[in-house]
């Protein structure tokens, strides 16, 4: 191995160590300085990275603590409400059933009620009718039976009937 002579064969490596170990030197001696504030800041830079995302570790679990409080809640009001909700159903369909069968009631006593006038109306026009059937019966029997001798007859007599009533009706006078 050849150090520091110049040989074709074998170029020195000691003047190779040499210049690097300058280089190096003089790489620590001007960069030294500015790569310890780059590396500081770099390291501050990271731990302060991690403290947030220590904090925003912290924060997310106290959140995702209260987010499943919520949610235990969440299931146990969403119990009460259906708990709730049968009940008021329960009371709002006995309600509407009480209701329902007091208008059922109005009804069949408003139906009674009318069915009544109706049957009374009814009977009135039958009886109507009958009076009018039995009248005319009675007179188209008249009317058969009657001859003109017995009107004649009928006749005077009211005439005469009458006379009597209006000599009644009349006052007294004395002659």
């Amino acid at each position: 191995m050849n150090l520091w002579a110049w040989e074709s064969h074998a170029p020195p490596i000691g003047w190779f160590v040499v210049d690097f170990a300058l280089f190096v030197g003089g790489l620590v001696y001007f960069a030294a300085a500015p790569l310890s504030r780059a590396f500081a800041q770099r390291q501050a830079a990271i731990q302060k990275a991690i403290s947030e995302a220590a904090t925003a570790h912290a924060r997310a679990t106290s959140e995702q603590h209260m987010w499943r409080e919520r949610m235990a809640r969440v299931e146990g009001e969403i119990k009460e409400m259906q708990r709730s909700g049968e009940v008021e159903g329960a009371r709002e369909r006995d309600r509407l059933v009480h209701e329902a069968r007091a208008y059922a009631s109005r009804l069949q006593a408003d139906s009674a009620t009318q069915a009544e006038q109706e049957l009374q109306r009814a009977q009135a026009r039958l009886r109507r009718a009958l009076v009018r059937s039995t009248l005319t019966e009675a007179s188209l029997r008249l009317q058969a039976r009657l001859t003109p001798a017995k009107t004649t007859d009928l006749l005077d007599a009211s005439i005469c009937a009458m006379g009597d009533a209006a000599t009644q009706l009349l006052p007294k006078t004395v002659e």
